[in-house]
């Protein structure tokens, strides 16, 4: 997701700066070396980095907490250190939701220790922003899914599938999420990095649409030309959430932007992408 912001941001002429050395590596400052340091003066500091695995999360909570709250402090400090504005990319942190859609004023609560990292990250980031006035933008995605194939999300796993021509075994059809492909993404970081003042506040990001797993699978297969087989097995997700789409008004009135893709073309352009259909 990173790497899609910062080929747009290239392409419209913002000066770009890697702070993985930072970020990645839970740098705290102290003995730095060069290709470590942060500039004196940034606009803006984008923290997208995060470990995200749910089952790693399972077995090894203590590396989710410590990586993920560890990375937030450290863009915190590049940002507070170069007096930049700051997006915290934080994830859906609703927990089994009371209803759908999903504004911001939902309960929060934890069902995984990949959500509680996140809502950790999003109390330090205000505590960080009131302490030193930064200005804070706190995005709640839901799914943002795009040309970044990451192993254990479901549209990667059905091209990995697709590509050693076996079939997909589908764990769990039912559970509804709100997908939003990767450009819709990207044009609202634009949106957000152009405004002036900048528009402090913690707001949901998604389509505003629920598919259930079987509905993905089953469009990938239609986008295929239906020579993909799908196994459909009944193995839920420890902690899993049946239905959860984002009540988007907030961030479209704010931004004045909506959604463009459908789930059919964003998969589509994937699919293309990969080489997987001409």
């Amino acid at each position: 997701m990173g790497g899609a912001v910062a080929k747009a941001l290239n392409a419209v002429k913002h000066d770009v700066v890697d702070l993985d050395p930072v970020v990645r590596q839970g740098i705290f400052w102290q003995g730095q070396t060069e290709d470590q340091a942060v500039p004196d003066r940034l606009d803006w500091v984008l923290h997208f980095a995060a470990t995200t695995s749910i089952a790693d999360g399972w077995r090894e909570p203590g590396n989710m907490y410590a990586n993920n709250v560890g990375a937030t402090i450290c863009a915190l400090e590049a940002a507070r250190r170069s007096g930049a504005s700051i997006v915290f990319m934080s994830s859906y942190v609703y927990g089994r939701p009371l209803y759908n859609p999903i504004d911001e004023k939902h309960p929060v609560s934890a069902t995984n220790p990949y959500m509680g990292s996140k809502l950790a990250g999003e109390a330090i980031a205000r505590q960080y922003s009131h302490l030193f006035s930064i200005p804070l933008v706190i995005l709640r995605v839901f799914n943002v899914y795009g040309f970044c194939l990451i192993q254990g999300r479901l549209i990667c796993d059905l091209i990995v599938a697709a590509r050693n021509r076996r079939p997909f075994v589908l764990n769990d059809p039912g559970p509804q999420r709100d997908y939003l492909f990767i450009d819709d993404f990207v044009r609202l970081l634009l949106l957000i990095i152009t405004r002036t003042p900048t528009p402090v506040g913690t707001y949901n990001v998604g389509s505003g649409t629920g598919h259930s797993n079987l509905m993905v699978a089953e469009t990938f297969k239609n986008i295929m030309g239906g020579a993909f087989a799908i196994h459909v097995d009944h193995q839920p997700r420890r902690g899993d959430i049946d239905l959860c789409v984002a009540d988007t008004s907030l961030v479209q009135s704010t931004f004045d932007w909506k959604p463009q893709w459908s789930l059919v073309e964003g998969v589509k352009a994937i699919v293309q992408r990969v080489n997987l259909i001409s």
